[in-house]
């Protein structure tokens, strides 16, 4: 049986329900292609719970993958996306959640990160979230 743990994204400082000429903000996790469990960008916090499976990979650390899990080996992530909810979800923004950091021992249950959700200019996170946004407990 492989092994499965949550990763906890306990996500606060949304930056707001508009953006630019964006009126409807919304946030959630990809899964595979779908964007599932959105909250709107104005939401003070909210935790996200994301199953991820686990194996050992070619160099021996932990390998994980799943339909939460995007990337390549070595280099696996979580996606958190941003779009505008206009009946559809016209997405403008993705932010890596690296996971290649972590160890055996950090993965032996789940895994627990706070997430500031709003950059140094007050916009929603993008590209790779930098460590400054995010602190894991570990």
């Amino acid at each position: 049986m492989t092994p499965s743990i949550n990763i906890i994204l306990n996500c606060t400082h949304f930056p707001g329900i508009a953006f630019h000429d964006k009126q409807q903000v919304f946030v959630g996790i990809q899964r595979k292609q779908e964007v599932v469990e959105p909250v709107p960008g104005d939401t003070g916090q909210a935790t996200f719970s994301v199953p991820v499976q686990i194996k050992e990979g070619k160099d021996g650390q932990p390998d994980f993958f799943g339909p939460n899990v995007h990337g390549k080996p070595g280099d696996r992530f979580i996606y958190l996306v941003w779009f505008e909810n206009k009946g559809e979800k016209e997405r403008f923004r993705r932010a890596k959640i690296k996971l290649n950091h972590l160890t055996w021992d950090q993965v032996k249950s789940d895994v627990e990160a706070d997430l500031t959700m709003t950059n140094k200019r007050g916009e929603p996170i993008s590209a790779t979230v930098p460590e400054d946004l995010i602190r894991w407990r570990l």
